[in-house]
């Protein structure tokens, strides 16, 4: 029998399991090979945000709309290193690739990422839907004039030259930028007319757990 790869996977603790850290625990899996498994506890906020931890480690926090998030405690393993759990993308010191769309980093330069980039640049993405889709899909598309090459395996250009082709590929990311911001303008518009677009500040803080599902999913007794 094939033994089975939990990685990518969350393990729930049995509520009749008495242990000081694993209790009511939800652990997300990150690693499971031959030499052993690695996984975080997701559900178990400490006593810190976010913006007690950069002060901590003596990062300066930018992005003030991140103040305020909770900092989890992640399991009784390497107590005095950090980790975070975040979308796949960017280069860092030390990450451990979990999936395609799932990392996670325990070096410093993450860190100073979230803290400085987003303010830097004025954008409120949680996901950083923009960062890896946005400016990861421009340079793919634009990229593809070079990788398209009969040198590097790919099809030729055809009656078009490597230059050629990157103007193409450069004039169908401008129009694709204008066609998706015009359309989407015209979305967000309609949709902030008809239900608004953002919940208030102090819902956001609250967490929509709380304020429109009445769930309390940030405490360790709830799954």
């Amino acid at each position: 029998m094939d033994s089975v790869n939990l990685t990518d996977n969350f393990l729930i603790a049995m509520p009749t399991l008495e242990d000081p850290y694993f209790s009511h625990a939800l652990v997300y899996i990150c690693e499971h090979n031959e030499n052993g498994a690695l996984g975080i506890i997701v559900n178990r906020p400490i006593d810190m945000n976010l913006a007690g931890l950069f002060d901590k480690i003596d990062i300066k926090l930018d992005a003030e709309n991140l103040a305020d998030l909770p900092v989890y405690f992640g399991g009784p393993v390497q107590l005095d290193r950090g980790f975070v759990l975040h979308r796949a993308g960017g280069t860092w010191q030390s990450t451990l690739a979990i999936s395609p769309e799932i990392a996670l980093t325990s070096s410093r330069d993450v860190l100073d990422a979230v803290a400085k980039v987003k303010a830097k640049f004025g954008y409120d993405d949680s996901l950083d839907v923009f960062g890896i889709h946005g400016v990861g899909g421009i340079v793919g598309a634009i990229g593809t004039a070079i990788v398209n090459s009969e040198a590097l395996g790919g099809i030729g250009y055809g009656d078009l030259t490597v230059g050629g082709q990157l103007i193409v590929q450069v004039k169908a990311v401008l129009l694709t930028i204008v066609w998706s911001g015009v359309a989407s303008f015209i979305l967000y518009k309609v949709a902030d007319m008809l239900i608004g677009l953002r919940v208030k500040e102090e819902v956001e803080r609250e967490g929509l757990d709380l304020a429109e599902h009445r769930l309390n999913l940030r405490t360790s007794r709830n799954y």
